[in-house]
């Protein structure tokens, strides 16, 4: 576990890197607006596996999800038991100074996503499979499929929704957050045009999520 915690953070850098590297050769930015973005990359934490970004955040000790016992073809008592536990973990989380840090989805689950509340970006354990990861592959499958992965989320932490949220996950509604928002928005317009355009209708996800995942590029 540790030795893919290593390769996923050290992927997670350079990927960051990367993105930095984009954003500084933008032209449809203002320089105010371009160190901004580029702040806020360097601050996205990553929060991978079952390890804990502090002592406070280890999800797999404190957390009452990992004391749920699953069914199999069981479904509701499945999904009763994990509600439970995800309100168990609220309640404790208002009575203590601690946070269970518990992702919206149980870590089993092969998801990855990015919480703008937090500027932190989850990647369940669960992920790591085939084709999303395999320890056989060389770093340019890796970087092919788990960082491409790593780089989708990362953009979701400056897209249209997540550039109005600060680094510490505070929602800004001034006018700086609201003009580059929307300078977002309209560059994501030709991602729009092309995907409407796009003939073969049975590929196409809904349109609602779609166009929300189409602004972070």
């Amino acid at each position: 576990m540790s030795t893919l915690w290593s390769d996923l953070t050290d992927m997670f850098g350079e990927i960051k890197q990367a993105v930095s590297k984009s954003i500084s050769e933008t032209t449809w930015v203002d320089g105010t607006e371009k160190l901004y973005v580029l702040d806020k990359i360097q601050k996205v934490e990553l929060f991978a596996l079952y390890t804990n970004l502090d002592d406070s955040k280890k999800k797999e000790e404190i957390s009452a999800i990992y004391k749920c016992r699953m069914e199999v073809g069981n479904y509701y008592s499945n999904e009763f038991c994990v509600l439970k536990a995800q309100r168990l973990d609220q309640l404790r989380s208002n009575l203590f100074a601690f946070d269970v840090s518990l992702s919206s989805q149980p870590s089993f689950l092969p998801l990855a996503h990015y919480i703008p509340m937090t500027n932190l970006i989850h990647i369940n354990a669960g992920i790591m499979q085939p084709p999303f990861f395999s320890e056989e592959d060389d770093i340019w499958s890796r970087f092919g499929s788990m960082g491409n992965t790593l780089g989708h989320e990362i953009t979701h932490a400056i897209d249209s929704l997540g550039i109005c949220y600060d680094e510490d996950g505070n929602f800004q509604n001034a006018g700086f957050y609201q003009t580059l928002s929307n300078r977002i928005y309209m560059q994501a317009q030709c991602f729009r045009s092309q995907y409407a355009a796009y003939g073969i209708k049975t590929d196409k996800s809904t349109p609602t999520f779609s166009i929300y995942e189409y602004h972070e590029k």
